[in-house]
């Protein structure tokens, strides 16, 4: 890696965990190119079915901080690798924040 980039990599673990996190997103994305408008479009109709069910009450928001218990007591370690079912985890950092998860109840 060159200094210039070394430099840019030294500030950027400076950032908080949020920022940080925001920032990989966007590197992560900037790598692929190619969009699949199927996938964007399905992404969207899901965010906002998720929108719509936290602002009717019907999912409640779980702190990151209590998440990963509560999915490996419910899942296991084991099936996180494979398909979960319908009333999985929807997004991790929906609607309460980037450490939250929604959960269907």
């Amino acid at each position: 890696m060159k200094p210039k980039h070394q430099k840019v990599l030294k500030e950027a673990l400076r950032l908080p965990a949020e920022a940080c996190a925001a920032l990989a997103g966007h590197l992560l994305e900037s790598l692929d190119d190619s969009v699949d408008e199927d996938v964007e479009l399905a992404w969207s109709k899901d965010v906002a079915r998720c929108i719509d069910e936290l602002d009717r009450g019907k999912v409640k928001t779980v702190p990151w901080s209590v998440a990963p218990r509560q999915i490996l007591g419910r899942f296991g370690a084991f099936s996180l690798l494979g398909n979960l079912p319908d009333h999985r985890i929807r997004h991790s950092g929906c609607h309460g924040g980037p450490r939250a998860a929604c959960w269907k109840r």
